[in-house]
């Protein structure tokens, strides 16, 4: 009886090694695929619905800090989609006039970020269906907000940016690759959340708050840095596509709980 169950060790450890390779492998050739892709294919259609999934991923990853590990589903993520693409659009059009948007990504992170600190800090002070409730009106009050200040953002109409500059041909590749490191950037963020004493805490306060408070964990704090991690690379990626050929428009940006992404081109 001990025999076959020493020879078997071995083989499981051979086996979770082999699968762990193959991962690593698959994970490698799904990269290299995506950084090629523009470089030996020329299909816009394609590749745009490569950089839309790319944003949703960054969504999906952001959001997963939140809902996932700390255990608060939000319904509102799309808020700071919104926000990022009207910080960029904004100091494009009105501060740095007819500046690219690209150069205000930083700042669109920055903006998104605060936002969701001080939204956190009010919002945080609930749990379970209370908070997903407000995520959902705290979504539609800036919905209502985007569409009535028309003075700030032209309302109905949205915001419509300059056309890029550079070679027609290589239109889609500056999205494109931006928003590919923003993904492997907001990947790597979650990775490391995971793996750190702050991850630890949000995934303590998922199973129960109330014990990770007793044995020290500041759930306030721990929440609120959630919130805000899981809006920056949000902001940063929206900005970085609002440069595309669009019109940006708050019922499309940040005015659904779907996350809705269509835009008017140009």
């Amino acid at each position: 009886m001990t025999a076959p169950a020493a020879r078997r060790v071995p083989v499981g450890r051979a086996w979770s090694l082999l699968s762990a390779h193959g991962l690593r492998a698959a994970v490698a050739a799904g990269l290299l695929f995506l950084a090629l892709y523009p470089v030996l294919w020329d299909n816009r259609y394609y590749q745009n619905m490569i950089i839309l999934s790319l944003l949703f991923a960054i969504m999906g990853s952001g959001w997963n800090v939140i809902s996932g590990f700390a255990g608060y589903i939000s319904l509102g993520q799309s808020v700071f989609l919104g926000i990022g693409a009207y910080t960029a659009a904004l100091f494009s059009l009105r501060v740095f006039e007819g500046a690219s948007p690209f150069w205000f990504v930083p700042v669109a992170a920055v903006v998104a970020g605060v936002f969701a600190a001080v939204v956190g800090a009010v919002l945080m002070r609930t749990r379970g269906h209370a908070f997903v409730i407000l995520t959902i009106a705290f979504l539609f009050v800036m919905q209502l907000v985007t569409l009535n200040w028309s003075d700030l953002t032209n309302g109905n109409h949205g915001l419509t940016l300059p056309l890029p500059l550079w070679n027609r041909d290589y239109q889609n590749w500056p999205f494109y690759y931006a928003l590919l490191a923003l993904m492997l950037g907001s990947i790597a963020m979650s990775w490391w959340i995971r793996r750190s004493k702050f991850g630890m805490g949000l995934v303590a306060i998922r199973e129960d708050e109330n014990k990770a408070a007793s044995v020290g964990v500041n759930t306030p704090v721990y929440k609120v840095l959630a919130f805000v991690a899981s809006a920056v690379w949000v902001g940063a990626s929206s900005a970085s596509w609002s440069s595309s050929p669009c019109s940006w428009e708050a019922r499309e940006r940040s005015g659904g709980p779907s996350s809705a992404l269509s835009s008017s081109s140009r």
